[in-house]
């Protein structure tokens, strides 16, 4: 594994200080860039999408605690991080720490990292930041000798995260040897279904082919359930399906 740099913390703070009213504003923001992001996305024209909005905004949270000046305005006005700062990084942290103790029957696994090339001299207080508030010590890799051993290394470290579910995170040709930092976020949930479907009632099908993106029939289980269903006068159709 790489080696890490550290600075004068050399451990996750895992017993925060956190004011309820902050963690109230972080979630409204990042909740807010959530559907910021959305808006832009949903212009596409490939069909379903899917987004994982947390990621980003938790990436993007360990990027502006290097920021300064109008980069630093600026990512905190597109991603609505508007917690003081002083106290931002701390929150953020006591917000990650209560999504990973609700566990029960639902497994979660949020993992940060950040690699950057040998030779770079972060400073220290970014350093601390990294670690104490998000776990993630600077990770040290060779870009410039060797960009596919350091893109190995990555991808490796997220298919371990993500339980083998994303096995090449960064692609060929995403990372070369002008390459300086990667900063990366992965999240891996196994739940169960809130309504499980019961074997007896479920049968493989094949969906209609309009409703894939290429046309393609695709097996899928089928089941029969009541669902809520609503209704408004205005040319909108609407239905809800809960916890799935």
């Amino acid at each position: 594994p790489p080696s890490v740099v550290l600075g004068s913390v050399t451990s996750r703070e895992t017993r925060p200080v956190v004011d309820g009213r902050d963690l109230t504003t972080l979630v409204s923001g990042n909740t807010a860039f959530a559907l910021d992001m959305f808006a832009q996305v949903a212009t596409s024209p490939d069909g379903n999408i899917a987004l994982g909005p947390y990621s980003i905004s938790q990436a993007m949270a360990m990027l502006y605690a290097g920021a300064r000046g109008v980069t630093a305005s600026e990512l905190q006005s597109a991603l609505h991080f508007d917690v003081e700062p002083s106290r931002f990084h701390p929150t953020f942290n006591g917000l990650d720490l209560e999504l990973l103790s609700r566990n029960g029957d639902i497994t979660l696994r949020i993992a940060n990292q950040v690699w950057a090339q040998t030779g770079f001299t972060p400073l220290p207080a970014f350093l601390d930041v990294l670690t104490r508030d998000y776990g993630a010590p600077l990770a040290v890799l060779d870009f410039q000798r060797d960009a596919e051993l350091a893109r190995a290394t990555i991808n490796a470290w997220v298919e371990q995260a993500t339980e083998e579910k994303i096995p090449e995170l960064f692609p060929a040709g995403t990372i070369d040897p002008t390459t300086v930092l990667v900063l990366a976020n992965a999240m891996y949930m196994d739940a169960p279904w809130k309504y499980q479907f019961d074997p007896a009632n479920t049968v493989e099908d094949y969906s209609d082919p309009l409703d894939t993106p290429l046309g393609h029939h695709v097996v899928m289980d089928f089941t029969r359930r009541i669902a809520p269903f609503g209704e408004v006068s205005r040319g909108l159709d609407l239905s809800e399906i809960k916890n799935v």
